[in-house]
């Protein structure tokens, strides 16, 4: 796997973009991982293609450029993650729509990395990254010790929250939208 791109989030955040495609050409599915990177830890975002992941991120971006994204205050002290732990782990009781859908940006099984969000509050631009309730994703083992969802919650912090600059997002997008350009189907 190589690097293609790290991007500067914000003091030491990073973006980092690897492909399984060691080759000079770049192509649409190639399988790409892209990891949340600051001075304490590595979390995995994405795992898919390089076009999906590149895309999604450009126009979460743009949207967030425009003030389109808006969050209220309680979902933004808690976090999004937060509210779509519990839309998720509740989904067969509930048949209202996701309300986190707006600002979802990526999200991998939380057996091997967590969610992110893009969101505007008071026309800033924010990034978050939160923990996902395990055994909503898979089976748990009779032997297995499992956290109930109560007591995830009651524990539940998001594992990262922070203010992107715009004129940093701006950056982001002409690079995002000059690797695109080279991408092949």
């Amino acid at each position: 796997m190589i690097t293609l791109l790290t991007l500067n989030l914000a003091d030491d955040k990073y973006l980092q973009i690897n492909s399984e495609n060691n080759g000079e050409k770049r192509y649409f599915h190639d399988e790409t991982t892209i990891k949340y990177l600051d001075s304490k830890r590595e979390i995995i975002l994405f795992k898919d293609s390089l076009h999906e992941g590149l895309e999604s991120l450009k126009n979460m971006l743009l949207l967030s450029l425009n003030n389109e994204l808006p969050v209220s205050e309680k979902t933004f002290l808690t976090g999004v993650g937060y509210e779509w732990n519990i839309y998720y782990h509740n989904l067969d009781e509930f048949s209202e729509e996701d309300p986190t859908e707006l600002y979802s940006l990526w999200s991998v099984s939380p057996e091997i990395g967590s969610a992110s969000w893009i969101y505007n509050r008071n026309s800033q631009i924010f990034f978050e990254i939160s923990p996902q309730y395990l055994w909503d994703f898979i089976d748990s083992n009779v032997n297995e010790e499992q956290t109930t969802f109560e007591e995830f919650m009651e524990s539940y912090t998001f594992d990262a929250q922070f203010s992107l600059d715009r004129k940093v997002c701006m950056e982001m997008v002409k690079i995002l939208e000059g690797l695109l350009s080279t991408v092949e189907l």
